[in-house]
């Protein structure tokens, strides 16, 4: 789900140049083959990356653009997706991702190198042909492949875990076959006596197919046992992977908010379980949590801003879900005593006021909502951005205290830097509603346990680490200085709101 590259009459032609630029240092790096991708084939292709349907569809919506419009196509939130996108349509997994953005920056014209703050003496070199190659044809040793096929989807096992669940399943596959069989299909692997595992692992790691982790305690494929496999299943890559890639991504594209990921084991895989590229999709649609919570941020959203969020064109969202976690003793204060409140720049701050609540079993942490949504924790708010006041960076201070005096007041300033998601551009909402995650607190107990430490095992706490650069504690107040980065999600990825 991604939205098309508007570009404007006059810039086709630049466009187009630089299209064939990029096909051209292709060919010359030995990473596509002339004799295989004509030129208006690769318009169709280059259109494709762009998010348009083809080249023709490309010329139809440039004549429509507004004159007026930068024609920058290539910037620092398109060019990293243009390239996956780029070497999704290809169907091409092996292709170098940083060997093509490579190609694309000098593709780049002097107004995008410049918008990039780049100039042509600062973009990487282009990539050179290759001057030998390696015909790779996989393990010597036969067993060694069945184990890499059986190990490939998950990647990464302990040991013994490897020895007990192989086992197993080659125990399986040798039921109702005579012994002669079993050798033939090299399945005679047992836990005591034959071939055994450990022999087996042995052999991928002297192959480099596979090394050892952990302290020898695990195996990991290697990248290059991640080639040969992928290479294998898709028998390089050939007529048959291409044809049900190309339907594979036109069920998948269907998805919101979904992109093809860099990694393309996954896909790999399902294909090579026989599975029809509508199946295969339909295996990675969003799961009923993420579901939930898209259909809660929906809601949400609705009720507190009258926005719809299949209508927010280009704006950017942020939820602010702060929450206390308070000392055991305090587990029975009512929340009426406890009072929140917020500096913050106008745009952030609600039209409604704040209210407290214990929204989650452990009823140490208490949270914020706004009183004409009481449903929903947290609160959300439109980001600034336009010419003037386009926000990356702002900062906020949560405000806690209790009207009895029954903990000390809790001021939390937060510095939050806003990313946009390389990987996908079309991603608007802000913010992380884990209460396990921004958490003010009370007494360095709630980060002891009550457990005396030292300052440098202080200093080595996860929730300090998380990004706390100051913590002041006395008798009257708690003083806490926060930063942190956000990354721009959607709706989708919002689970923690269910928790």
């Amino acid at each position: 789900m991604n939205k098309p590259i508007k570009l404007t009459q006059p810039h086709l032609s630049t466009l187009q140049n630089q299209a064939y630029f990029i096909r051209d240092k292709l060919i010359d790096a030995h990473i596509i083959y002339k004799s295989d991708i004509d030129e208006d084939k690769w318009l169709l292709i280059f259109a494709k990356s762009l998010n348009h349907q083809d080249w023709e569809q490309l010329k139809f919506s440039a004549k429509n653009g507004n004159p007026s419009e930068d024609q920058i196509i290539f910037s620092e939130q398109t060019i990293v997706p243009i390239a996956l996108k780029l070497k999704s349509v290809l169907g091409r997994p092996d292709l170098d991702t940083e060997a093509l953005l490579c190609i694309l920056y000098n593709a780049c014209t002097d107004s995008e190198l410049k918008a990039m703050g780049e100039t042509a003496d600062s973009i990487p070199p282009l990539p050179q042909a290759p001057n030998s190659y390696i015909l790779e044809l996989g393990p010597n040793f036969k067993y060694a492949n069945k184990l890499l096929e059986w190990l490939w989807p998950i990647n990464c096992m302990s040991v013994s875990r490897i020895q007990k669940l192989y086992n197993e399943h080659i125990k399986k596959a040798r039921k109702g076959l005579s012994r002669a069989e079993v050798k033939e299909r090299h399945l005679d692997v047992y836990p005591k006596s034959g071939i055994q595992v450990e022999t087996i692992i042995e052999e991928l790691v002297n192959g480099d197919y596979c090394k050892f982790s952990d302290n020898g305690k695990s195996v990991v494929i290697t990248e290059r046992g991640h080639h040969y496999m992928a290479s294998r299943l898709t028998d390089d890559f050939d007529e048959e992977w291409q044809q049900w890639w190309g339907e594979f991504q036109h069920h998948f594209n269907r998805i919101p908010y979904k992109y093809i990921d860099d990694n393309w084991n996954q896909y790999i895989h399902l294909f090579s379980k026989n599975l029809s590229p509508e199946q295969a999709a339909y295996e990675l649609q969003w799961g009923s949590c993420y579901k939930e919570a898209h259909e809660e941020v929906k809601f949400a959203i609705k009720a507190q801003l009258d926005l719809n969020i299949d209508e927010l064109s280009n704006k950017r969202i942020i939820l602010f879900a702060p929450s206390v976690f308070l000392t055991p003793e305090l587990i029975s204060l009512p929340v009426t005593d406890i009072q929140f409140d917020i500096e913050a720049p106008s745009w952030a701050i609600p039209d409604s006021s704040f209210k407290t609540k214990r929204f989650w079993p452990n009823k140490r942490y208490v949270a914020p909502y706004l009183r004409n949504t009481p449903s929903y924790k947290g609160w959300y708010a439109v980001i600034p951005d336009d010419l003037e006041t386009d926000v990356t960076y702002f900062e906020i201070t949560y405000c806690w205290s209790s009207k009895s005096g029954a903990f000390k007041t809790i001021r939390h300033s937060m510095a939050y830097h806003l990313q946009k998601n390389s990987k996908s551009p079309i991603d608007w909402l802000y913010g992380n509603a884990s209460p396990s995650d921004e958490y003010s607190f009370n007494s360095v107990y709630c980060l002891t346990h009550g457990k005396p430490i030292s300052q440098d095992e202080m200093l080595e706490l996860d929730r300090i680490q998380s990004g706390i650069r100051s913590l002041e504690i006395n008798k009257s107040h708690v003083l806490i200085e926060e930063e942190r980065y956000l990354i721009a999600s959607n709706s989708y990825e919002c689970v923690y709101i269910l928790t």
